[in-house]
């Protein structure tokens, strides 16, 4: 199990390493660093402007950290439980020793639980939240199993109001939820809060975070 001296270590180093953005990537990605960035912007009935260049900007800047990536824009459900399934695969790699989730897009909560949105949605009601939707503590729940591995997660998530008025969760944005061991979450909002998609060509959060 990492300790939590070896974790604090570790994520110290990710500014750092996300501070090459700057400077040609140098030979392939590095082995011990991988990471998986989802955009999602094309929702039908409340799309979203900048997701999709946010994953694009982190995309970029990871690969030129060292990191492998793999991106998806738009995804539907089935892509995306794939991709968090190559993704904890690859975490579980006896040479990977960062792994880096970001995701942006609409998310919300329900019953306690997270849910990342897949573009291909149609909810109506909190049954069609847990079925159409992408619960975050597979992720969580996969990576927590995981040992001696440094992970980040990041969640530029939480726009307002994402099904245009069919449904209305109780409460707003994310929950707030524990990182599993070894793990840093970052979060575009508070939990309960909604956060900005932005006015210029990133959201908000991203745009920051970027820079």
């Amino acid at each position: 199990m990492a300790t939590r001296r070896a974790v604090l270590k570790s994520i110290s180093l990710v500014p750092a390493a996300l501070a090459l953005r700057g400077m040609p990537a140098l030979g392939a990605p590095s082995p011990s660093r991988i990471s998986l960035v989802i955009g999602n912007s094309a929702y039908p009935l409340s799309p979203l402007t900048n997701p999709a260049n946010d994953a694009s900007a982190m995309r970029e800047l990871l690969a030129s950290a060292g990191f492998s990536v793999e991106a998806h824009l738009d995804a539907k459900r089935i892509d995306l439980l794939a991709a968090i399934d190559r993704f904890t695969a690859a975490a579980q790699e006896p040479q990977t020793r960062l792994a880096v989730f970001y995701y942006a897009g609409h998310g919300v909560q329900l019953d306690w639980r997270n849910y990342l949105l897949p573009v291909d949605i149609a909810v109506r009601s909190a049954n069609d939240v847990k079925h159409q939707c992408v619960d975050l503590g597979i992720l969580l729940g996969r990576l927590a199993q995981i040992r001696d591995k440094n992970f980040v997660i990041i969640l530029d998530a939480c726009r307002d109001d994402p099904f245009k008025g069919a449904f209305r969760p109780e409460q707003k944005g994310l929950s707030q939820f524990d990182a599993p061991v070894g793990s840093l979450i970052a979060y575009a909002t508070s939990p309960g809060s909604v956060a900005s998609d932005g006015t210029g060509r990133n959201g908000l959060y991203t745009e920051n975070l970027v820079r």
